[in-house]
């Protein structure tokens, strides 16, 4: 069971649209929107093997859900996230610096 979708997948919204193509600002969020959630999958040792539009799916608010995790992998390295020195010694940036280390790599 998942949260209802109202906007249906993205093929279905493609062909909606006039020329059944995004405009190149909507292909850039819903590639970022892709990438966000591989990221979030890859940091629970999740990996996502059926990406297509048919499996991607359009929240009432244009946020996306993917679905259809039959091919995933758990993978048995979790990554997770570790503060690292900034790069350089004139960083402008006063913040930590974050990274994605797999858990099986000691830091040095």
């Amino acid at each position: 069971m998942m949260e209802f979708c109202p906007r249906g997948d993205l093929l279905t919204l493609r062909q909606r649209q006039p020329g059944k193509h995004f405009s190149e600002q909507v292909v850039k969020f819903y590639v970022a929107e892709v990438l966000l959630a591989f990221k979030c999958l890859h940091m629970l040792g999740i990996v996502y093997r059926d990406l297509e539009p048919e499996n991607v799916l359009v929240r009432e608010d244009g946020h996306i859900m993917l679905f259809d995790f039959d091919l995933s992998l758990r993978h048995t390295v979790s990554p997770t996230l570790v503060k690292s020195p900034s790069f350089g010694t004139k960083s402008l940036r006063k913040d930590p610096v974050y990274g994605v280390r797999p858990t099986c790599i000691e830091p040095s």
